[in-house]
Parts: C-alpha cells; sequence; structure tokens
C-alpha cells in the first residue's frame, strides 16, 4: 500500500494509478472468468451443513459484533491522527 502510495502516484500520477489499478483488477476478473469456464473446474455439489449450534451462533455473533466496534475505534483512531498530526497520506500508513 505504501509502496502505491509513493512510487505509483510519483511515477505514473493520480489518474495513471487509478487507470493502472483498473486494468490490474480487470486482469484478476478475466483470469478468473478463464479458470471458471474450463471444462475441468466444474465442481461436485455438497451436501448442506447441518445447522449451528446455538453456542457457534452466539460465537459468531460476538466476533461479528467485536468487528464492528474495532471498526469504528479505527475510524476514531483515524479522525483523531487528522486533527492532531498533518494531515498526509502516509502518516495513516
Amino acid at each position: 500500500m505504501l509502496a502505491a502510495e509513493t512510487l505509483a502516484i510519483e511515477f505514473l500520477g493520480v489518474r495513471g494509478s487509478a487507470f493502472a489499478a483498473g486494468l490490474l483488477s480487470l486482469a484478476a476478473a478475466g483470469v478468473a472468468a478463464l479458470m471458471a469456464g474450463r471444462p475441468g473446474a466444474a465442481v461436485e455439489r455438497a451436501e448442506a451443513p447441518p445447522p449451528l449450534a446455538p453456542a457457534a451462533r452466539r460465537l459468531l455473533l460476538a466476533g461479528a459484533l467485536s468487528g464492528f466496534i474495532l471498526l469504528g475505534l479505527e475510524v476514531i483512531c483515524f479522525r483523531f491522527l487528522s486533527l492532531l498530526g498533518a494531515n498526509y497520506s502516509t502518516t495513516f500508513a
């Protein structure tokens, strides 16, 4: 990420970096489409998994909730960094 920030924008500019990222994304999509279209790529259908136990559901809910809270804390931390520090993109790297 930091290399893209410092090198790609320096050599290609913002518009060129965005264009290069778009081309790389299209290339990855093309490779995935080619791999999915191969005759040997067909996957046998598996049986449906059994329903989750209540303890497993609670564990998944706790994980999702803690991730949501940590994402909110990260946003607050970045807000404080932008208020207290220099407002450069490398400040957040």
